[in-house]
């Protein structure tokens, strides 16, 4: 990794100055290169104690969040855009209702 350039200024967020590096790639430790990222697979047993979690959080029952989950996991595995669910004009998204439709 290159350092390209650094910027130091005022951050809203912090308060304070803050400083940002803007770095560039030299050597990729992507073997190929091309072609579509595979998301690794979780062994069961953390994929259990996640869902485990989300349930006693209460994260997994919202139904809003759910659905623009699946349409960002649909996006970042590559389906074609006519696949992917219309957030913003689905009646039934925005009550809250959501069902398999045939």
């Amino acid at each position: 990794i290159d350092l390209v350039e650094n910027l130091d200024g005022y951050c809203w967020l912090t308060g304070g100055c803050s400083t940002a590096y803007i770095h560039r790639v030299t050597k990729s430790l992507w073997v190929n290169g091309v072609g579509r990222r595979e998301r690794p697979v979780l062994p069961l047993e953390e994929q259990a104690y996640r869902i485990v979690k989300l349930l006693e959080s209460g994260e997994i029952t919202d139904t809003k969040k759910f659905m623009r989950n699946v349409y960002n996991n649909m996006i970042f595995s590559g389906l074609p855009e006519d696949w992917r669910p219309n957030l913003d004009d689905d009646d039934d998204y925005n009550r809250g209702e959501l069902f398999i439709r045939s």
